[in-house]
C-alpha cells in the first residue's frame, strides 16, 4: 500500500487527513484544535459553523414536541402557541449569530497577536514550488555551549540551527526570557547574567500555524572566575608581611567618629569604614569627611538586620524571609545613598551585620560585586582581634576596660616572635553606649606601640592585595 504525501508539501510524507476536506496533511500542516486535525484555519471556521448548524437544526425539531403541549396548557391562545416556535427560533439564531460574532473577534485578534511572530500572509495555503522552498523542519541544533560544558566567561551566547520560519523562544522557570527568529536558519541568545553554577534553559517554538512544541534543552555549568574570588570570606591578609587594618562599623550611633577621625589624621593613617545607609543618611557630613580624609568606605547594609539564624539557634542558616532580592536592595540602597552624599562609588567591600553571613549571602553579594570582609578570630577569643568595645555593661563576662583590650591586642601580636597580629583586621566601632572609658582613647597607644613593632597599618584593599616582593 502506497503511503500518502501531504498536498502542500509533496516530498513529506502524510501523518493524517485533515478532519473537514480529508486532505493528507504532514505534520508542518496539522492544525489542531476543537479536539481535531485541521489544514488550515478555513477548514476549522468551516466545521465550527457546520456543528453550529447542525445543532440548531437538532434543537429546531425538538423544540415544538417538547413546549408545544405546556404552552397550549398555559396559554388557551392558538396565536401564541403557533408564535411561540418561531419566537424561539428566531432568539435561537440571533444567539448563535452573536456567538459566530464573538469567535470571529476572538480569531482575528488571535491571527493579530500571532502575526507578529508567523508574519502570516495568504501564500500559507498554497503549495511551495518544489525548486524554490524546502520543506520545514522542526528540529533544533544546539551548537554551543555543548552539553553540561563549563562556561566561566559572561556573557553567555546559546548559539544554534533552526528553521527560518520558525520563532524561537528561551525559557526559565515556565517564563520567557527571550524570543528571537532564525536568520538563515542560525539563532542567538545572549545571557548578559546567567545563574552562578548550573544552569537549565529550554527553548521552545512557535511553527507558522502557531503550534508550540518543546525543541530542545540547554544545560551548563556556569563558573565566573570573579565571582568565585568575590564568594571567599576575607578575614586576614598574608602573615610574612607586617601589615594589618584598622577597620569601623558604623552602624546607628556616631559618638566616637570624630575622636577617632582626629587620631587617624594625626597618625597619617588611612582605614576601612563599613557604614549603613541609615548612618549615612543620619550623618551626611560625616560621610563626607570620611572619604575626604582618604579613608575607603565599604558596605554595612541599609538598616543592620539580622540575615541569618544565629541568635535563634547559634547556626548561621538563611533567615526565613532573607531573600535574594530583600538582601541585594539592602546593599544596592546603600550603596546609592553614599554616591549621591559624597559623589564617589564605595569600596567593593562588605560587612554583614553581627558577622552574620554564609555561601548564600556571599555569592549574592559577590553578584553585585562586593567581597565579604570579617576580621580575625584564632581558635579561641584570646586570638581575636575584635575589640567588643560595643559591650557597654562592666558586669558582662565580654566586657574589658580600654586598658584590658589594648594589652590583649599587644599581646596578640608579641606571638611568633613578634608576627602575631602580621595580616590582621581589627574591628572597632564609630558609636558606643560605654558612658566610661570609651575604648578608642587606646588608639594612640596601640598605633605608637606597633609602629615600634615594625607594623603598617593599611586599608583592606591595601591587605586583600598585597605588594609583590
Amino acid at each position: 500500500m502506497s503511503q500518502q504525501v501531504c498536498f502542500r508539501h509533496p516530498n513529506t510524507t502524510a501523518r493524517r487527513k485533515c478532519y473537514r476536506c480529508g486532505k493528507p496533511i504532514c505534520k508542518n500542516c496539522t492544525l489542531k484544535a476543537s479536539h481535531h486535525f485541521f489544514c488550515s484555519r478555513r477548514c476549522h471556521w468551516n466545521f465550527i459553523a457546520v456543528s453550529a448548524l447542525t445543532a440548531a437544526r437538532k434543537q429546531w425539531r425538538r423544540y415544538p414536541r417538547h413546549m408545544k403541549h405546556f404552552i397550549s396548557v398555559v396559554v388557551s391562545a392558538r396565536w401564541l402557541v403557533r408564535a411561540l416556535p418561531i419566537l424561539a427560533l428566531l432568539g435561537f439564531m440571533g444567539f448563535q449569530f452573536f456567538q459566530m460574532q464573538k469567535l470571529d473577534r476572538n480569531m482575528r485578534h488571535l491571527q493579530r497577536q500571532l502575526h507578529y511572530f508567523q508574519n502570516l500572509d495568504s501564500r500559507i495555503d498554497q503549495p511551495p514550488e518544489p525548486t524554490q522552498n524546502a520543506p520545514i523542519a522542526a528540529n533544533v541544533n544546539i551548537i554551543s555551549p555543548a552539553d553540561n560544558a563549563m562556561v566561566r566567561k559572561a556573557p553567555v551566547s546559546i548559539i544554534g540551527e533552526a528553521p527560518d520560519r520558525f520563532v524561537l523562544v528561551l525559557m526559565k522557570n515556565d517564563r520567557p526570557v527571550q524570543a528571537t527568529v532564525p536568520q538563515e536558519q542560525v539563532f542567538r541568545f545572549e545571557l548578559a547574567s546567567p545563574d552562578w553554577g548550573q544552569n537549565e534553559w529550554l527553548i521552545k517554538a512557535i511553527d507558522p500555524e502557531g503550534g508550540i512544541q518543546l525543541m530542545d534543552t540547554v544545560r551548563f555549568y556556569y563558573m565566573d572566575p570573579g565571582l568565585a574570588e568575590r564568594m571567599r570570606d576575607f578575614h586576614r591578609g598574608v602573615r610574612d608581611q607586617k601589615r594589618l587594618a584598622l577597620t569601623f562599623d558604623g552602624g546607628a550611633m556616631n559618638n566616637a567618629a570624630g575622636p577617632i577621625l582626629d587620631i587617624l589624621r594625626q597618625f597619617g593613617i588611612r582605614s576601612t569604614f563599613f557604614l549603613t545607609g541609615r548612618f549615612i543618611r543620619n550623618y551626611p557630613d560625616l560621610t563626607r569627611r570620611i572619604v575626604a580624609e582618604g579613608h575607603e568606605v565599604g558596605n554595612h547594609t541599609w538598616d543592620h538586620p539580622r540575615l541569618t539564624t544565629f541568635a535563634q539557634n547559634r547556626r548561621h542558616d538563611l533567615l526565613p524571609g532573607m531573600t535574594r532580592e530583600r538582601f541585594q536592595e539592602q546593599l544596592r540602597r546603600t550603596a546609592k545613598l553614599f554616591q549621591q552624599v559624597t559623589g564617589q562609588e564605595m569600596a567593593p567591600f562588605w560587612r554583614a551585620p553581627y558577622g552574620e553571613q554564609n555561601a548564600v549571602l556571599r555569592r549574592w553579594a559577590a553578584e553585585l560585586g562586593y567581597r565579604h570582609i570579617g576580621w580575625t578570630n584564632g581558635s579561641n577569643l584570646k586570638e581575636s582581634m575584635d575589640t567588643m568595645d560595643w559591650v557597654s555593661d562592666p558586669t558582662s563576662s565580654a566586657y574589658q576596660s580600654s586598658v584590658e583590650i589594648l594589652q590583649h591586642l599587644l599581646a596578640i601580636a608579641d606571638r611568633d616572635s613578634g608576627w602575631g597580629a602580621a595580616g590582621g583586621v581589627i574591628l572597632m566601632h564609630l558609636g558606643s553606649q560605654r558612658k566610661e572609658d570609651p575604648v578608642f582613647v587606646i588608639l594612640p597607644d596601640f598605633i605608637t606601640a606597633m609602629r615600634a613593632r615594625g607594623y603598617e597599618f593599611v586599608t583592606i584593599s591595601d591587605l586583600v592585595r598585597p605588594p609583590r616582593s
